[in-house]
């Protein structure tokens, strides 16, 4: 009878705690959107790639309510690797909202419900907000499995509550940007670490963006993943590795050839001016500019030195965030957020991007996949 009394009231701390941070994170959330858009002025279209999707996702949009549910599926087969499921989300998104604005004058008239007959563009936004929230679900109950006696404990909650309010990852989601939704795939896998949902992980993560592949690397770790896991990755990335060299790098002049033309090509290859207060050198005055920035620009992250070629607060913020959580992990935890996959992971982002804005993007979400992985593992901690 003890113990049921005391399983009861610990479930009511743990749930009590689960309802609290949701109530802060539906809060922060719209004090956050507001002062962004209203007090630092970054408007809708701050992105490129913002602009980008809301003015043209019906080009590249291949899922509609429409279709059958075995069309939408076969698109999705189809053009797995396309890059263009945000798109299509976003074309889903279009089309109920406009249903839903059409069904709420017919049945209110033109002065109609707000929250019935909203804008697209809040849609879009609502929807990302609604994976933000559900991840940080996801952190929290993992936080409670992992830390259980220790999970009221001031320091722990303090690094779980910087952890799921980090600006940068809060700003991922308040904009049209599918790097959101990407790192909820990830936070999907790294709370619920099975077969099972690491498929359904790499399913969802894939049709964002291919190189989402890049980040299955975190996981071959035998610390935090058991050895069907690391299997099962390992071979994932096999199979795509292959599969993206001989769609996207190799012809007919052999493999080195190819690799040494791409290697070439990333060089030069623009993805964007970057920012007006982006200054770090990109070397694509080189003919292996590429190979400099995976020496030089990993060691501007980790360390934060990137702030050095800015003129912006921007960049300020974000080395704020990688070097405070290394250091509350570190002086907290004794451990260390970098390792070898996170730095193989950053490198070869490095060779990608050629724009320093464009590789903070991705690669922040391998970071913040790494101190996940380091925080949630209490037992190791411990240790």
């Amino acid at each position: 009878m003890q113990l049921i009394i005391k399983n009861k009231k610990e479930f009511l701390k743990n749930l009590s705690l689960i309802i609290i941070i949701l109530l802060v994170t539906a809060v922060y959330l719209y004090f956050f959107i507001y002062f962004e858009r209203n007090i630092l002025g970054i408007e809708s279209d701050y992105h490129p790639d913002s602009k980008f999707y809301y003015e043209t996702f019906k080009n590249t949009a291949y899922l509609s309510i429409e279709n059958s549910f075995f069309k939408n599926f076969q698109n999705l087969i189809i053009n797995f690797f396309s890059n263009s499921f945000y798109p299509s989300i976003i074309n889903i998104i279009f089309e109920l909202s406009e249903i839903i604005n059409e069904t709420s004058i017919k049945l209110f008239g033109y002065i109609s419900l707000e929250f019935l007959q909203d804008s697209f563009y809040r849609n879009i936004i609502k929807f990302n907000m609604l994976f933000y929230t559900i991840g940080n679900f996801l952190i929290i109950t993992s936080y409670l499995k992992n830390f259980k006696q220790h999970r009221f404990d001031i320091k722990n909650l303090f690094v779980l509550l910087i952890i799921i309010f980090l600006p940068y990852k809060t700003h991922l989601y308040s904009n049209i940007l599918k790097d959101g939704l990407i790192l909820f795939a990830l936070i999907f896998y790294v709370t619920y670490r099975n077969l099972y949902v690491l498929a359904i992980s790499t399913v969802i993560g894939i049709p964002f963006r291919w190189g989402f592949a890049l980040y299955l690397i975190l996981f071959l770790n035998k610390k935090n993943f058991n050895k069907k896991n690391i299997f099962f990755v390992f071979s994932l990335l096999v199979v795509i590795s292959f599969y993206l060299f001989f769609d996207i790098i190799y012809n007919d002049e052999g493999i080195f050839s190819s690799l040494e033309r791409y290697l070439r090509e990333r060089s030069t290859v623009s993805m964007g001016d970057g920012r007006s207060f982006d200054k770090v050198p990109n070397f694509d005055h080189y003919i292996y500019g590429g190979l400099l920035r995976g020496i030089i620009w990993p060691v501007l992250f980790f360390s934060g030195c990137f702030v050095f070629f800015t003129d912006g607060y921007f960049f300020i913020i974000l080395m704020g965030e990688i070097l405070v959580l290394q250091t509350l992990i570190f002086l907290f935890y004794k451990k260390n957020i970098i390792n070898i996959n996170l730095i193989l992971v950053i490198i070869i982002m490095s060779v990608y991007c050629t724009s320093f804005t464009s590789f903070f993007r991705y690669a922040y979400i391998a970071f913040y996949i790494s101190v996940l992985l380091t925080f949630l593992n209490y037992k190791i901690i411990k240790k």
